[in-house]
């Protein structure tokens, strides 16, 4: 109910709802007057200690609870200050900018395999993305409708801006890939965005992009250092920061 009263997208609410699991979990704060700071620094204890949580993930969801004591307190159910002032000392190192060259792109695109062919979807949504800067949400959500002759008009699915897009060369070869049906269908096949994520990490693995990548985080102090060839690491998000980057490298 919450959910729908805030407008809060699907992750949003699941992000929200792993928050209060893990306040239910922990047995700190049965009323609002238990959010003492000696019960919060516990409570920091509980998510690194019980539950193995990382700084960057403790960071985040620390993040979520303030956002939801604002909401609380405005609703005047809570009157204790010590959340306001509540900083935990917690590490958290920038991750990696992941996105593909353009010798990787240009790999991707012209991936194909026969065996597999759904997967040739998921490359012209990723490419699309990575030629219009576009999220996935709206790559998805995106229609024949939206399609003019020199340009895509899409409101965003995050935001709600309303977006004027102009195709170029790469963006058209995509479309023209498919039939434009009379009806204002989809353009892409429909694939959810974990089926998305997954497929996008077997097409860059099949396409050698395997260079090695660092990740750093640090867990109660402690330093974790792990290697991911790049493919690994590869999502939906790196689209549109392949568009951005190599736009940047263009000079646009």
């Amino acid at each position: 109910m919450q959910a729908a009263l805030q407008g809060w997208s699907a992750g949003t609410a699941t992000k929200m709802r792993v928050v209060g699991k893990h306040i239910d979990d922990s047995g700190l704060f049965p009323t609002f007057s238990a959010l003492t700071e000696k019960n919060l620094q516990k409570y920091l204890y509980f998510l690194r200690e019980d539950l193995g949580l990382t700084d960057v993930t403790i960071h985040r969801h620390v993040g979520y609870l303030r956002w939801f004591l604002r909401w609380a307190e405005g609703k005047g159910w809570l009157t204790l200050p010590d959340w306001k002032t509540f900083s935990p000392k917690l590490k958290t190192p920038p991750k990696p900018v992941i996105f593909l060259e353009w010798d990787e792109l240009m790999a991707v695109w012209s991936f194909h395999d026969p065996g597999r062919v759904w997967l040739d979807g998921v490359r012209d949504a990723f490419a699309f993305c990575a030629f219009t800067g576009l999220r996935y949400s709206d790559a998805a959500a995106l229609t024949w409708a939206d399609v003019g002759e020199d340009a895509i008009r899409v409101t965003t699915v995050k935001t709600h801006d309303v977006l004027t897009i102009e195709l170029n060369k790469w963006s058209r070869e995509v479309l023209a890939r498919y039939d434009r049906p009379d009806a204002p269908l989809k353009v892409f096949p429909r694939i959810t965005n974990q089926v998305m994520n997954r497929a996008v990490k077997e097409i860059c693995k099949a396409c050698g992009i395997d260079s090695p990548v660092r990740l750093t985080r640090y867990k109660g102090g402690q330093r974790l250092d792990e290697v991911h060839p790049k493919w690994a690491l590869i999502g939906t998000h790196a689209a549109r920061r392949t568009f951005v980057v190599n736009a940047l490298q263009l000079g646009v």
